[in-house]
């Protein structure tokens, strides 16, 4: 699940990322904000995998 997250959806992957993008964090930031999508991308790609896995038993 992706509630609590800081990066929860799409919208904020792409606000965060555009966020790195700026030259506007501060190195502490930039960290974080790297965590954060790190978290969010990995949950991502489980939720991928299950949804893969379904489908292969499916079919």
């Amino acid at each position: 699940t992706y509630e609590g997250l800081p990066v929860a959806n799409g919208g904020d992957a792409q606000l965060a990322y555009f966020n790195m993008l700026s030259g506007k964090l501060t190195k502490a930031e930039m960290d974080q904000t790297a965590k954060d999508l790190k978290v969010y991308c990995g949950q991502d790609t489980l939720a991928m995998v299950k949804i893969l896995e379904h489908l292969s038993g499916i079919v």
